[in-house]
């Protein structure tokens, strides 16, 4: 048995809403096996109003020799003459009497249950092959609907149909084997096919797909109307298409499709054609729709899913050949379905293979994959410290941040944040030795590192922490930011912070940082942490650049004078803003506007901007977010400019004639005949779940059908 899982498929109306056909595994069937078929209870049915009684399922079989007796010429043609597809047609086509039907069909009641909750499961084996029609009729008054006398029925006056579903029964099972591995997605899978049928003019048809991504759709043929005004019309699309729509979440299909002239694929006979590119699934549901000569109904695309798809087709004079099926370079990686489909002359005779193939690099079910070995690496903004000072930790793993990494220092723990960070304050002096550790996954495994520290006591009150060289006293700050003070040197100033509070700004004056044209009074500064025992130390301002740092650009601006702020003790992840008093001479401004002032600050290779507010008189603040060289000047009269002009948005220019002006859209239409339209090629999978294992999808659709014509 050949099965595929399809779309879930449901009607909508305004008078019942949405109800599910029941369909989305479709099948091809063998003799001799057994077809289960569980008729269920839906929305718009209204079975359960027939509990208890006996339900009769009736199989029709279209017929090989039609009865053509008392026949006139032309409907002997005709009788004899009818495909599979047109022969179910005419069994449910409105304005035919008993006697045509029994003409084209062979039936047989198979099996009688009783009707639970609205619903009957029931079996039918059957002992030929070709295409059968399943009808459940039961009889309003109770007793037998329908009556049948060498392969032919009549019915009861008051007979229903429950319910309707068709499968296709194949002569024989097909053989479809792989014949190269290792396919990369946009390489050709091949594959050696026999038919196991009679060795005589075959058409093969092979298609490959996304079966579980097909099975997550949906599809909903949304009625416009009422519903059984046209089930009573007949469920023709040239008298429908106005009334239907059909909404489907597959937005378009990927794939190749190579056809050879003449193929026939269960009554469709294709053109020679080749194609490789995604085709939208409203043109080709248009395309399926002319080639059939039916009307287009409306489709929809309500979801963007690509289907990737691609089929294959061969005719050759026996019932063996070997076929390529080519894939899509953007398709993705994993397991394929694919379905061989034979087909002789007769309609009757045709057989099919169902299997998986693998394209590109999976790992197989059930395999598990090495783990990667990760290498964890511990830095630290510092490996000397004092008692209660903070160590800001820093986890890495191939050059990425690591999170939830645990770090041990003596007798202290810490997990790093989503950045890799974390902070531990030592409680004890000595020698210690960090560790950080991860817990391994089924794909990961991370290896420890280690980092050596050494911790002191913290000095008494007296002593001051480490600064420059020696000079004079400054101005200090402490409150609940922290605590800190400041010192003149030989060559400016060092600011020493005995504490900080993370997140809190602290201010602290700056003596001794100036010259005849400029000066830096104050600096506030906020860390990300409380840290402690860390130091700035400024430079005097001067005319000239500082070593290792250009002179400022004068396309950016006009320096006064330069500096530096360098911070020991601390790393600049760890500070989280900075911001400085400066002054600048009244000789230096002149008739230059305080607007014009800039802090300007050089960082990785260049001098950038750093946003400046003037205080009052020749006092100017800027903040920063970090330390480094500075430059105290005016900003160019073209930055100024461009500063201070806001960007507008252009509008799109009308042409003169008031026309607008053509623009891309991001909706690809297909292009027309010639020019690459949607292709038989990707007629795949209406051939796959349509046309082959679909039938019954129509015929669910008409399970309603009035059977007054046919008594």
């Amino acid at each position: 048995m050949t099965t595929i899982e399809g779309p879930n498929t449901q009607i909508y109306t305004n008078e019942t809403g949405s109800f599910p056909l029941n369909k989305q595994t479709l099948g091809v069937f063998e003799t001799g096996s057994t077809i289960s078929l569980a008729f269920k209870d839906r929305t718009g049915a209204g079975t359960k109003q027939f509990d208890g009684q006996t339900a009769q399922l009736v199989a029709a079989r279209v017929s090989d020799d039609p009865d053509t007796s008392n026949l006139n010429e032309s409907a002997i043609d005709e009788a004899g003459s009818l495909t599979a597809p047109e022969a179910l047609e005419r069994l449910l086509a409105q304005n035919r009497t008993i006697s045509q039907v029994n003409r084209n069909f062979t039936f047989t009641v198979a099996d009688n249950e009783s009707i639970e909750d609205g619903a009957v499961t029931t079996e039918f084996e059957p002992s030929e092959s070709g295409t059968y029609a399943f009808m459940l009729v039961t009889s309003e008054s109770g007793g037998k609907a329908v009556s049948e006398t060498n392969g032919n029925i009549s019915l009861m006056n008051d007979t229903r149909v429950l319910g309707v579903d068709a499968a296709p029964v194949q002569a024989g099972t097909a053989s479809a084997t792989q014949l190269n591995s290792d396919v990369d997605p946009g390489e050709n899978v091949t594959f050696d096919l026999q038919s196991n049928l009679a060795d005589e003019q075959t058409s093969h048809a092979v298609m490959l797909f996304n079966e579980s991504v097909l099975a997550d759709q949906t599809t909903t043929i949304n009625v416009k109307g009422d519903l059984d005004t046209l089930l009573e019309n007949g469920f023709d699309a040239n008298a429908s298409s106005d009334n239907i729509s059909i909404d489907h979440t597959i937005d378009a299909i990927d794939g190749v499709a190579r056809l050879e002239a003449g193929t026939d694929v269960m009554g469709v006979t294709l053109a020679n054609r080749t194609e490789q590119r995604t085709v939208s699934l409203p043109g080709l549901i248009e395309f399926i729709a002319n080639e059939s000569g039916q009307e287009v109904p409306e489709t929809i695309s309500s979801g963007d899913v690509v289907l990737n798809a691609s089929v294959s087709t061969a005719l050759t004079e026996g019932n063996a050949t070997e076929i390529d099926v080519g894939t899509s370079a953007t398709w993705t990686a994993g397991n394929y379905t694919y379905v061989y489909v034979a087909t002789t002359n007769d309609s009757d005779e045709f057989s099919t293979e169902k299997g998986e193939v693998t394209i590109g690099n999976v790992t197989e079910p059930g395999v598990d994959p090495e783990p990667e070995e990760i290498q964890l690496n511990l830095t630290a903004n510092r490996t000397e410290v004092t008692v209660g000072q903070a160590i800001g930790f820093s986890v890495t793993g191939a050059s990425d941040p690591v999170a939830d990494a645990e770090i041990t220092l003596g007798n202290q723990t810490a997990t790093t944040n989503a950045s890799g960070q974390a902070v531990i304050r030592p409680t004890e002096a000595g020698n210690y030795t960090a560790e950080v550790t991860k817990a391994s996954t089924d794909t990961e495994t991370y290896l420890r590192d280690t980092l050596d520290f050494v911790i002191e006591t913290e000095p008494d009150d007296g002593d001051d922490p480490p600064a420059g060289g020696g000079g004079g006293g400054g101005g200090g700050g402490g409150d609940e930011g922290g605590d800190a003070n400041s010192v003149a040197t030989n060559t400016g100033a060092t600011v020493n912070f005995r504490s900080t509070s993370g997140g809190t700004p602290l201010s602290v004056q700056v003596p001794s940082v100036a010259s005849e044209s400029a000066a830096v009074t104050a600096l506030e500064l906020t860390t990300r942490f409380s840290e402690s025992n860390f130091r700035v130390e400024f430079t005097e301002p001067q005319a000239n650049a500082p070593s290792g740092a250009p002179a400022l650009d004068s396309s950016q601006g006009t320096a006064v004078s330069y500096f530096t702020a360098d911070a020991i003790g601390i790393s600049a992840d760890e500070i989280e803003q900075a911001s400085f008093t400066f002054t600048l001479s009244e000789e230096q401004l002149g008739d230059r506007s305080p607007d014009d002032v800039q802090l300007f600050r050089y960082v990785d290779d260049g001098w950038t901007t750093l946003e400046t507010t003037h205080v009052g008189g020749n006092e100017f603040r800027a903040r920063s977010p970090g330390f480094s060289a500075f430059a105290i000047g005016f900003e160019s009269q073209q930055q100024a400019t461009e500063t201070a002009t806001p960007t507008e948005e252009t509008a799109t220019p009308t042409p003169a004639d008031g026309t607008e002006t053509p623009t891309d859209t991001a909706t690809a239409t297909p292009a027309g005949p010639g020019g690459g339209g949607p292709g038989i090629g990707m007629i795949a999978l209406i051939l796959a779940v349509l046309v082959i294992l679909g039938t019954g999808v129509y015929f669910q659709f008409r399970d309603d059908i009035d059977l007054d014509d046919y008594r």
